[in-house]
């Protein structure tokens, strides 16, 4: 990141690596434009920053193609990476420095927090998992994988990342630790998806000799060596599987059960997650540490939910037990 201090990377790096993603471009596209220190910004910096951001020539590019253009970042862009910029100034590593907030005094755009949030049903949730009505090793494996973010609302990288050693059982319970907690963050995890797991890994023939850094979800099987395109060394690899694929895998699955695939994202299966939760009886502040955003966000996130009215709800904890009526 260019010319970015101490203060601003160390903030940087202790946020989720989602919001660092999206705070990290933020900041490297105002740096770079203003060719400025943090010190050095001023309103008047960050105001021209925002009028370039709303102007600026925007390509869309997919699979090394040229997509799309437009003129202009969209507002929800726009105002997420205000939000990124005011929120390193408003924590301690900046006033520790004394550094004022540039974009304090400049209007952003008013954009309704998950505007664009959209839900399944519980039909279209049973539709989805009846989808997958594969009985191979790989039916299993993207079963179980959907199933999760499904009932966990976890991340789709977090999912993807899941490790053995991840896992810890405690009599007839299982926990799943959060990637970094280092034992002390852990989500209990249902039954039927510690059967679904056992399941994918038995018929894959992992489940005796795996190891606690090995990934749950693997991108290759051993019986992709014998494909001319996959040797023996990249099928023996230990990798997990990408979050490109699992985005395919749902839309695929979506538009088997009858949805529309544009509609069926990762995204749209982690606000699912947060609605079963929420008619299920867990509070705000529950739901909020199991997504890892905050009230306020998930506060909103609730209310296009509520406005969503897609109908009755059932327990989250029905929902897995679909396994059975998807088997042959």
């Amino acid at each position: 990141m260019q010319r970015s201090p101490l203060p601003l990377i160390e903030w940087l790096d202790s946020l989720p690596p989602n919001t660092q993603r999206s705070y990290r471009a933020a900041w490297e596209d105002l740096l770079r434009f203003t060719g400025k220190s943090l010190a050095e910004l001023t309103v008047e910096d960050t105001a021209r920053w925002l009028c370039d951001l709303a102007q600026r020539s925007v390509v869309g590019v997919r699979r090394g193609k040229r997509n799309w253009q437009r003129r202009g970042y969209a507002e929800t862009t726009i105002a997420q990476w205000c939000a990124a910029i005011s929120a390193f100034y408003a924590s301690a590593y900046a006033a520790n420095q004394g550094w004022r907030n540039p974009i304090l005094a400049i209007a952003r755009p008013k954009v309704p927090s998950y505007a664009s949030a959209r839900f399944l049903t519980v039909d279209e949730v049973r539709a989805l998992l009846r989808a997958v009505r594969e009985e191979s090793i790989i039916g299993r494996r993207n079963y179980v994988l959907i199933l999760i973010l499904i009932i966990t609302g976890r991340r789709s990288s977090e999912v993807c990342r899941m490790r053995w050693g991840d896992l810890r059982r405690d009599g007839e319970r299982v926990w799943w630790l959060r990637p970094g907690s280092a034992g002390g963050e852990a989500e209990r995890l249902p039954p039927s998806i510690w059967r679904a797991i056992i399941d994918y890994l038995a018929a894959a023939g992992r489940l005796q000799n795996i190891q606690d850094e090995d990934f749950i979800f693997m991108a290759v099987t051993p019986n992709a060596s014998r494909l001319p395109s996959v040797g023996e060394r990249d099928a023996n690899e230990i990798c997990p599987l990408s979050e490109r694929e699992v985005a395919r895998l749902i839309k695929r699955y979506a538009q088997r059960a009858g949805l529309d695939p544009r509609k069926v994202t990762p995204t749209t299966l982690r606000h699912t997650a947060a609605k079963l939760r929420r008619e299920a009886g867990d509070s705000v502040s529950g739901i909020s540490a199991l997504l890892g955003i905050s009230t306020a966000s998930t506060h909103a996130l609730l209310r296009r939910a509520a406005e969503a009215g897609q109908g009755a709800w059932v327990r989250v904890e029905a929902i897995p037990e679909l396994r059975a009526s998807t088997s042959p």
